[in-house]
């Protein structure tokens, strides 16, 4: 169990991006605190990503600006790679570091999948969760029904701008919440309150700059 978080801004937005960043992290630790990580992309079109093994609240987020347009954050629960190793840690980038994704939930069949990758496989690190921006890079988002496991996922691509894109499948969970300007927030919820939401209320209020695939 790991938790996933983000937020995507509403232009001329107000809110403290590095002070809700702050809060979702330490409400997050209650899924993970073997490592914590963020990625973010900025107004001005600049991008960063930060990870470190430790407690989500004990992450620095002075490296977030504070205009920035979208970030997303991890906190993990390791099953698969030492989170010792930060290429183990999330968010986990594409082979060509374009794509950058966190992920709550096991990939299966994620050996399986790196050899469906072919060399692009063999220069993944050990997390199971590699191989799923690794999938959208090479083979599209059409293909990640080769998938086995389950997962909840939110990624951007470098190259295509800061629209944060969210993608469950099986019982991780999501929940989206827009506040009063506009601005759309997300994360794994309470674990204590049960499954996920439904698609209805995972569709309700999303702005451009959030996409959420069924």
């Amino acid at each position: 169990m790991c938790g996933i978080f983000g937020a995507s801004f509403a232009p001329g937005s107000r809110v403290s991006r590095r002070r809700l960043m702050k809060a979702l992290f330490e409400e997050s630790e209650v899924r993970g605190t073997d490592a914590a990580g963020f990625a973010f992309f900025g107004a001005d079109g600049s991008d960063g990503l930060f990870k470190k093994d430790v407690r989500g609240g004990q992450l620095s987020v002075s490296t977030l600006p504070h205009n920035a347009a979208s970030f997303i954050g991890h906190t993990r629960n390791s099953t698969h790679g030492d989170p010792k190793d930060n290429d183990n840690n999330h968010p986990i980038e594409s082979p060509s570091g374009d794509i950058r994704l966190v992920h709550n939930g096991v990939i299966t069949n994620h050996r399986e999948v790196r050899q469906a990758l072919g060399k692009d496989g063999k220069k993944l690190p050990d997390v199971d969760s590699s191989v799923i921006p690794a999938v959208i890079e090479v083979f599209g988002l059409e293909h990640t029904d080769m998938l086995r496991g389950y997962a909840a996922c939110a990624w951007y691509d470098r190259e295509t701008g800061g629209t944060i894109h969210v993608a469950r499948f099986e019982s991780s969970p999501v929940t989206f919440t827009t506040l009063v300007d506009g601005t759309v927030v997300f994360d794994p919820g309470d674990p204590r309150q049960g499954p996920a939401q439904g698609r209805d209320q995972v569709d309700r209020g999303l702005s451009g700059h959030l996409l959420v695939h069924a």
